[in-house]
Formats: structure tokens, sequence, C-alpha cells
């Protein structure tokens, strides 16, 4: 999920977005874990997304990680359990209600398909 500013919706092309968004949210699979955990965090780092959120639904958790000049820095929590953003300073989540609906399916179960 990619979010970009109103006053960025330039930076959309024809069949593409040609500038970095302001906010990625990935969410962790399996498969794909040490690709968003390092290689999508450095990319995305190098080419200026201003926040880049890391959802596991295994772990039940949310990373929220803020641009800070080249790299970037985790962003604390607001309150217990509540997750915000920099990037939509009206974004507040609470973690329960962000998994509240998840099946979750056992990582042993999934490889086994």
């Amino acid at each position: 999920v990619v979010f970009v500013a109103r006053d960025r919706l330039s930076i959309f092309g024809e069949d593409n977005i040609e500038a970095a968004p302001d906010l990625v949210c990935e969410i962790l699979s399996p498969s794909t874990r040490r690709q968003d955990l390092i290689t999508k965090r450095a990319l995305y780092a190098r080419i200026g997304v201003r926040e880049y959120w890391l959802i596991d639904p295994e772990e039940l958790s949310v990373t929220v990680l803020v641009l800070e000049g080249r790299a970037y820095t985790e962003l604390a929590f607001e309150a217990p359990g509540v997750i915000a953003s920099r990037v939509l300073p009206g974004l507040r989540l609470r973690l329960d209600e962000v998994f509240e609906d998840i099946d979750l399916v056992p990582a042993e179960l999934l490889s086994q398909e």
C-alpha cells in the first residue's frame, strides 16, 4: 500500500509512479520477509520514501520507520499499543484493531502448500 500527498499527485505517470511515495506499507510474509526488511528498506531510504511501515501478521506487530537524513529511524509508539504516522498526522491506529479480523495460518502450514 502506498500513499502520495495531494500536492504530489503529479508523480503518477501513465504506467507507474515516477518518484518516491510519501508512505509505503509492506505486509511481511515468509517468502518476502528478508527482501522487505533489508533490500526494500535500503531502496526506499535511498529514493526518499518518508515513512515505511512493516506490518508483521505473524508477530502481530507494526514497525513505523521515518526517514531522517538518508536512513530510517524507528518511530516510538504514541501510547502503549497505538501507532501514529508523521506523514499523515491524524492517523492513529490501535494494534488490536489492526489485527482484529486476521486469521493466522502457521508458517509451517504455508510451506506445505
